[in-house]
């Protein structure tokens, strides 16, 4: 389930980068738009602005493992978008001079 919900929100992002800064923009539009896309990150960021005393550690106990998760969730949704940026700069770099 958590996979499908990661999946889902990873084609959104995508999704919206490839309709408002064009898959050919830079990467420093690329990367915020894909990270502020996701539906996901935006609930994994409201739940820890909602339990912002777990996150620094002001609070603990069972109360703040909704904001562990969210933490991890957050985590897990920056993969897609640097993943994607690492591919890019795979398939576009030149190969060594003298090489064929």
């Amino acid at each position: 389930m958590g996979a499908v919900g990661l999946a889902a929100g990873a084609m959104i992002s995508s999704t919206v980068c490839w309709w408002k800064p064009g898959l050919d923009a830079p990467a420093w539009q690329l990367i915020p738009a894909a990270i502020l896309a996701n539906p996901l990150m935006l609930v994994a960021l409201g739940f820890m602005a909602v339990d912002a005393d777990c996150i620094v550690g002001n609070k603990r106990g069972w109360n703040c493992i909704g904001a562990a998760i969210a933490l991890l969730v957050a985590g897990v949704c920056l993969v897609p978008p640097f993943g994607g940026w690492l591919w890019r700069w795979w398939k576009r770099r030149r190969p060594a001079p003298g090489t064929t």
